[in-house]
């Protein structure tokens, strides 16, 4: 996969409105910590030998499956910029044809995808999965006033026991980064994640892909920490990734010990002023956790799509999905009258 993957790196241009998720480096990242090298990078060219998309899949029997995994909240396939909803239609009909596949499937596709084109395609189910959420950053902070001022006296409570001071380091300091991990692991680990077992550092795999995260040191993709401390003790931590014009949170760990005063909204809102400070356009926070809507943030849908194929296997399964869809739509009202 290391040499297909600097081929698509050489064929696409990583500035070019790209997203972390679909760049290949992320994609053989995730395959060799969170896949155990199971995942398959199917790769379409032209007749001139021109790469014209690249698809991160598992085999599911008949079933073509994009990776699916807790810690890759999205995954796109990627695409030749200039492509068209028809090309995009042959490339796919290729792909299930050569694999003899009945279906593609993706659970976590955004609306922001260049597949989106399709979606008036019969062949095509779009269902929403959830929704993403980002803050505009070009402009002023986009904070709630009332969220603003609950956030200016939690840290006025916290100030009275030592100054707060916010930095961020990249991996371009190797040495600074290292900490700012450890920094995090270990803030992680010290709270509930950790006596439940569920930390990072407690998970050899999910702590190496995490590790790993300081191999991103490019101008196009580049692997952040957020930190705020008290006096000289860290109390939040955010892992995030820079990614051409737009800052993307990957992971947050706080002190519970000061988690009245909302130690992460604190590092949150601090970031978003950095943000709005260089010339970042877009702070994404890749899902839309619950305690998010207060925040008032942009949001836009994630996708599960399928894309059947054209042979008698694909209209039967295209069918049944319809069928199943069908049922879940006469069910839902007659649950809901029964349950008021």
């Amino acid at each position: 996969m290391a040499d297909v993957v600097d081929l698509l790196i050489k064929h696409f241009d990583p500035l070019a409105s790209r997203k972390f998720w679909q760049h290949p480096r992320w994609w053989q990242l995730a395959n060799q910590h969170l896949f155990g090298k199971e995942l398959k990078l199917v790769v379409v060219t032209d007749s001139d030998g021109a790469i014209v998309a690249a698809l991160p899949v598992q085999r599911d029997a008949g079933l073509l499956k994009s990776p699916q995994h807790p810690h890759l909240t999205i995954i796109d396939s990627l695409w030749i910029q200039s492509i068209s909803p028809i090309s995009i239609e042959q490339v796919m009909d290729a792909v299930l044809q050569h694999t003899d596949a009945w279906g593609w499937n993706s659970t976590n596709v955004p609306a922001t995808s260049q597949i989106a084109q399709c979606q008036q395609n019969p062949r095509w189910q779009w269902r929403v999965a959830r929704q993403s959420a980002w803050f505009d950053t070009t402009g002023d902070l986009p904070i709630p006033g009332k969220l603003r001022r609950n956030l200016a006296r939690h840290e006025r409570h916290l100030e009275e026991n030592g100054e707060l001071s916010y930095s961020c380091f990249d991996a371009t300091d190797a040495g600074a980064i290292t900490q700012a991990i450890d920094d995090f692991l270990r803030l992680e680990a010290a709270g509930w994640k950790g006596s439940s077992g569920t930390a990072i550092e407690s998970d050899p795999t999910l702590k190496d892909f995490y590790l790993e995260l300081k191999q991103f040191n490019t101008p196009e993709l580049l692997f952040e920490v957020h930190q705020l401390h008290q006096q000289t003790r860290c109390i939040a931590v955010q892992l995030a990734m820079r990614c051409g014009s737009s800052r993307y949170l990957l992971k947050i760990a706080y002190d519970e010990a000061c988690g009245a005063y909302s130690p992460g909204s604190l590092l949150l809102w601090r970031t978003l002023q950095y943000s709005v400070n260089d010339d970042t356009e877009s702070l994404s926070l890749v899902s839309s956790p619950d305690w998010a809507t207060r925040w008032k943030p942009e949001t836009f849908s994630v996708w599960h799509v399928t894309r059947f194929s054209k042979n008698l296997q694909g209209a039967l399964h295209l069918q049944a999905d319809r069928l199943k869809t069908r049922i879940k739509d006469k069910l839902g009202p007659t649950h809901n009258r029964t349950h008021p």
